[in-house]
């Protein structure tokens, strides 16, 4: 029928005699084949999109962080693995995070905003979306972290609360 099909040749000989046996591994070839085209859709994914990615261990330590999120906090990739994402948020934030941390490891997602210190000790509103990552027996393994930049709404809304506030003190 014209299909094109892979084999894998085999042989051994034996004085005179030479035994060859083709197998026919199309099925498993076209399997790695969707499988790298999968694995390079998920790379494009995770390093194009605007949100920061990272995964964090049971030891609540980074394991994998994305270009994003690399630039979120300024700074390398490299200096982010093995940190606990505890030492990037805002002292008055931790004890919320690690709560949420916490909430993550007991099998269960959370959604907060808070304020993370970038290398040059600027401040950058996060939304952070938190949700544990289980086995095939049902055992929390990672944490999938999501961080989307809202800098500039928290602002605005936090100078908009402060006008709301000094226009009711004038009325008063």
């Amino acid at each position: 029928d014209g299909e094109q099909r892979f084999v894998e040749l085999s042989g051994t000989a034996d004085g005179d005699e030479m035994v060859l046996m083709l197998s026919d591994v199309t099925e498993r070839r076209r399997g790695e084949q969707a499988l790298a085209r999968s694995e390079a859709l998920y790379r494009t994914i995770v390093e194009t999109s605007q949100a920061g990615i990272c995964v964090l261990d049971t030891a609540s330590l980074l394991v994998f962080a994305n270009q994003r999120m690399s630039g979120l906090l300024d700074r390398s990739l490299g200096a982010l693995i093995a940190t606990s994402p505890l030492a990037f948020i805002h002292p008055k934030d931790r004890l919320r995070a690690a709560a949420q941390l916490a909430d993550n490891s007991q099998g269960r997602s959370d959604v907060q905003d808070y304020r993370l210190l970038r290398a040059d000790g600027e401040i950058v509103w996060v939304r952070l979306t938190s949700s544990p990552l289980y086995d095939r027996q049902g055992d929390v393994t990672a944490i999938l972290v999501l961080i989307d930049d809202i800098d500039r709404r928290k602002r605005a809304e936090l100078a908009l609360a402060r006008e709301t506030r000094r226009g009711s003190a004038i009325l008063a």
